[in-house]
């Protein structure tokens, strides 16, 4: 089976990761689908696609196979993060496309301008959620990697019980 290989990270998906719990999380996100999810309906506006979002929503779980509700919230984290990012940098590209029309038209700089303080705003809106993106994979990876540290802890004692 070949490798998941993820474009945040880089990096495969745990071989271990697949897990009845897993299943049960991806088959209750397929479920809902038809039906938007309550972080669905807490982050799509209007004018945004459902469909897309499901998508993302869908990719995430698929990569990070969250395996209890804790992990299932930071890759809601995550993916909130991601679309809110996607949001700034689509109206942050429409602002400016607007700002340059404007500035075309009269050849004067707006420092200013409504468009400009926006774009101010956006930057820093994206600088936040790019930080609450990385803090977020970093806990879900040390979560993840606490879990399996305990399963093999499990699985060793387990094995050395039965030896017994």
């Amino acid at each position: 089976m070949p490798e998941k290989v993820s474009t945040i990270t880089g990096r495969g998906a745990h071989p271990l990761a697949s897990t009845k719990r897993t299943d049960e999380l991806r088959q209750s996100a397929v479920a809902n689908a038809a039906e938007p999810t309550p972080i669905a309906q807490a982050l799509v506006l209007a004018g945004e696609s459902l469909d897309t979002f499901e998508a993302l929503r869908k990719s995430y779980y698929d990569f990070w196979q969250p395996q209890d509700r804790f992990e299932a919230d930071l890759v809601d984290d995550m993916l909130a993060a991601r679309w809110r990012l996607t949001r700034i940098r689509t109206a942050e590209t429409q602002v400016a496309a607007r700002c340059l029309a404007a500035s075309n038209e009269d050849d004067q700089p707006r420092p200013n301008s409504r468009e400009d303080v926006l774009i101010r705003i956006f930057s820093a809106s994206q600088g936040r959620y790019n930080r609450q993106l990385r803090q977020t994979i970093t806990s879900l990876r040390d979560a993840q990697n606490h879990r399996r540290d305990q399963e093999a802890e499990l699985a060793r004692a387990t094995a050395k019980g039965e030896k017994s």
